[in-house]
């Protein structure tokens, strides 16, 4: 059983402390550390915004070097074409020249 007239007397004590708790809890700067809580929170994500735009900026840039390396490929490939068949070219015209 619970022994409802030890609490019922008790009661004034209990309700003076949780008021003194309450005062000191609101004074004690409990505010300050919510905001400090809350401006902790906006500033991560704040950074996290920022990091993902870094990593969408650096995706970008990756997609932009990667299409120019291909460009760059395709040129290098057919200056070797050239030069193959200048090559070629050459070493007939070398031939003809002897031959005749």
């Amino acid at each position: 059983m619970i022994p409802w007239t030890t609490i019922l007397s008790h009661l004034p004590t209990v309700l003076a402390a949780a008021d003194a708790l309450f005062i000191r809890a609101k004074t004690s700067g409990a505010d300050a550390h919510t905001r400090s809580i809350e401006d902790r929170l906006e500033a991560l994500e704040k950074n996290d915004r920022e990091s993902a735009q870094l990593a969408q900026d650096m995706a970008r840039q990756i997609q932009a070097l990667a299409a120019v390396h291909d460009a760059t490929l395709r040129r290098a490939r057919v200056a070797v074409g050239v030069s193959v068949a200048s090559v070629v070219v050459t070493i007939i015209v070398g031939i003809l020249a002897v031959v005749r």
